[in-house]
């Protein structure tokens, strides 16, 4: 919701008190959207934080296992090597 004046400082003057109460009113209920709007972008934030640190678990935790078998296949490869220079 956009909170819309035609009203210019010069003429807010002549702003009539029923009017000021409506411009009052709606800038009350957009500053409430507004906080709304923010503390439901806080969550969402908090939550998309908490899913990267998961995801940054898990990429370290691949990233280990593809070194650990890594070293298993180049062991695997040496031992080959050796044998076929054995025969």
């Amino acid at each position: 919701m956009a909170l819309h004046s035609n009203v210019t400082p010069t003429e807010s003057a002549q702003v009539k008190p029923s009017q000021e109460v409506d411009l009052v009113s709606a800038l009350d209920e957009r500053i409430t959207d507004l906080l709304k709007l923010c503390q439901e972008l806080k969550v969402e934030n908090e939550q998309l934080r908490a899913a990267r640190a998961g995801w940054d678990r898990d990429r370290q935790e691949l990233i280990e296992k593809c070194s650990y078998a890594e070293r298993g296949i180049e062991k695997a490869i040496s031992r080959l090597e050796a044998l076929a220079k054995d025969k």
